[in-house]
């Protein structure tokens, strides 16, 4: 037979764990609910951080008043209106691709249809008076530079998005032309490039004149690019898909935009130099204007190993 107290007892205590149970389950979606709302809030102020930290690194109130007194200055029409403006081709020069340099980049630079040009060679961390091969240049439109040492990123990703940037630095304070382009060393200009693009930058007034890249594979194909692939701009840029093709790779640059600059802080933002600075520009009011015609040849590393160079 039962005893009715130790029934009523596991009773009365059943029904106190069914409350303490209904209580902890209740404390835990609170307790869920609590967290989810503090992730919410560090995204936010996260954003908010970044956003601040990207204000300040971009310049970009700098960089506004920058374009301002640009355009104010006397020497603003000079690149317009020269019949034979200089054109600074900066090209930053990786030891290892010394070949390539000679092969490919430098000719092709040295033909270009339109004459007035200078070329700014910056070597990376090595002496180019100590290269026989590049003493053999004799060419007075042809300088070097370079910068004593290498700045290297651990991150490998990180280090390939910022690897030029003190070269192209270095490239644009020795410049004196007019206009500017940047050519990669391992890359190629069309004879035609620069006589195309400064006939667009004439005729439009635009201080930055882009067009299109031709990528060439190890099979022989090739890929016509214009500007940035889809998706490439990152959403806090405020450039949307009407941006289409304008871009600083594959362009031609007024010089009055030399004080702003590539930054090594294109790792910090995890995208490539050339968007950065197409961004900066975008965002201070420069005026952009494109071209269909290809003033690039692009062989990317990602595609050829040194081997097929």
């Amino acid at each position: 037979m039962k005893n009715p107290l130790k029934a009523a007892f596991a009773r009365a205590l059943d029904r106190r764990f069914a409350e303490l149970s209904a209580q902890i389950d209740r404390q835990q979606a609170e307790l869920r609910d609590a967290v989810a709302a503090l992730a919410a809030q560090s995204a936010e102020q996260q954003g908010r951080v970044d956003g601040a930290l990207r204000y300040l690194l971009s310049e970009e109130a700098e960089n506004c008043r920058r374009v301002e007194a640009m355009r104010a200055s006397p020497e603003y029409l000079a690149p317009y209106e020269d019949p034979e403006p200089l054109v600074s081709i900066c090209i930053p020069l990786i030891e290892e691709r010394i070949d390539l340099f000679l092969e490919r980049a430098l000719p092709s630079a040295l033909a270009q249809s339109h004459k007035a040009i200078e070329l700014l060679v910056v070597c990376d961390g090595f002496d180019p008076s100590s290269e026989a091969r590049l003493q053999a240049v004799d060419d007075p439109r042809v300088r070097f530079g370079w910068v004593t040492q290498s700045v290297i990123n651990p991150h490998q990703h990180r280090h390939w998005l910022s690897a030029s940037t003190l070269l192209q630095i270095e490239a644009r304070r020795m410049s004196t032309g007019l206009w500017i382009t940047e050519l990669d060393d391992d890359d190629a200009l069309p004879a035609d490039a620069i006589e195309l693009l400064l006939a667009n930058a004439r005729e439009t007034r635009a201080e930055v004149v882009s067009g299109t890249i031709e990528q060439f594979a190890p099979d022989g194909s090739s890929t016509l690019i214009a500007g940035f692939p889809p998706g490439m701009l990152p959403a806090w840029s405020g450039l949307g898909a009407d941006w289409k093709a304008r871009a600083t790779s594959a362009a031609l640059v007024h010089s009055g935009l030399s004080s702003i600059a590539r930054q090594r802080t294109e790792d910090f933002f995890e995208i490539p130099g050339d968007l950065m600075l197409t961004i900066k520009l975008a965002r201070a009011g420069v005026r952009f204007a494109a071209i269909e015609d290809v003033v690039y040849d692009y062989y990317p590393g990602t595609l050829w190993g040194d081997d097929q160079r």
